[in-house]
């Protein structure tokens, strides 16, 4: 699994584009896939806004690494003033969850900012 995170707009689908042209994309919660040999996923914050947990996201984004090598572009939601409303800071609590156990799992993660794309995790 491959790990794009970073802030809003910050170049995380432009490089994932870049490094898997031949990728297919799915929409964050979508379990038909083409049979690509790599998938990405962007948007699981979505899922979150809708109110599934951590947990669950991570068990959909597993399945799908079973069957494709798997490509997540994930929303840095963690810098800045917090929340003040509790949906707010839910989603960006469970963000964080998630993040931090695919982050664990995956065998490289890229944090883009600004365009530029830093090597975390070889």
């Amino acid at each position: 699994m491959h790990i794009i995170i970073g802030g809003a707009y910050a170049g995380k689908r432009e490089h994932a584009a870049g490094s898997y042209p031949e990728a297919e994309w799915v929409k964050a919660g979508s379990d038909n896939l083409s049979g690509s040999a790599v998938t990405i996923v962007d948007n699981c914050e979505m899922l979150l806004r809708e109110g599934r947990s951590s947990e669950e996201v991570l068990s959909w984004l597993h399945t799908l690494a079973e069957r494709t090598h798997l490509v997540v572009i994930l929303e840095e939601m963690g810098n800045g003033i917090v929340p003040a409303e509790s949906s707010d800071r839910r989603l960006r609590d469970e963000n964080g969850r998630l993040a931090r156990k695919l982050v664990a799992a995956a065998e490289t993660v890229d944090y883009a900012w600004h365009g530029l794309v830093d090597r975390r995790k070889p």
